[in-house]
């Protein structure tokens, strides 16, 4: 389907592929795939079981999809994904997934098991993982993670870890561990051992959120 659509909801549909924009006044429920090659406009919620975003993405009220690509710009409020894949920018402000990949830029709170931050990426916002890459020059604003693998050149202003591997180059502003950091040549300004992460307590809220989403 080319052109435009408008429509009002809550509505519900099989599958929806949209060569233009679409706008829904309510909320949406796709129960297969959802591709947008334009822009697409839901000032509700979005629910489906798997999305594509070409072009640019505004969902004022909660995303829930097994997989979600988007390879141009969205502005989400909040989320559950199981499969994240950003190659534009993206922003939001709390996203519970299972996986992200992220090579674009990211603006928010995203709460995973595992995130990889591509290189040269930019979050700007906290990052919350079981397991964190930051590959090549890849830059983070914070990080509270279990395992953390710091590539060379990747820059983290706060990061707080179980434990981590700190690659040649990489820069890190401060660095609170609770059991052990491997370092390989990083720069460090400040590093402390610290006995608790409290931020890895929203992990247990993760594990609701997916069995939840999941289970239905």
């Amino acid at each position: 389907m080319g052109g435009s659509v408008s429509l009002g909801g809550p509505i519900e549909f099989e599958n929806i592929d949209v060569g233009g924009s679409i706008k829904v006044k309510g909320d949406l429920t796709v129960r297969g795939e959802f591709k947008i090659g334009g822009s697409a406009s839901i000032e509700g919620s979005l629910k489906t079981r798997s999305g594509k975003i070409g072009g640019t993405m505004v969902v004022q009220g909660e995303l829930n999809a097994r997989e979600f690509t988007i390879g141009g710009s969205g502005k989400i409020g909040e989320g559950v994904i199981g499969e994240l894949i950003v190659g534009g920018s993206l922003k939001a402000g709390k996203l519970y997934v299972r996986e992200a990949r992220i090579s674009g830029n990211y603006t928010g709170v995203i709460i995973g098991k595992t995130i990889i931050v591509e290189k040269k990426t930019k979050i700007k916002g906290i990052v919350i993982a079981e397991k964190l890459v930051a590959q090549k020059n890849s830059e983070i604003e914070e990080a509270y993670v279990i395992e953390a693998e710091l590539e060379r050149g990747a820059e983290v202003n706060k990061l707080y870890c179980v434990k981590c591997i700190l690659g040649k180059k990489s820069w890190i502003g401060v660095l609170r561990y609770k059991d052990s950091y491997k370092d390989e040549g990083s720069e460090i300004d400040k590093a402390e051992k610290t006995d608790i992460i409290p931020e890895l307590k929203v992990l247990k809220e993760l594990e609701n959120k997916l069995e939840k989403y999941y289970d239905n």
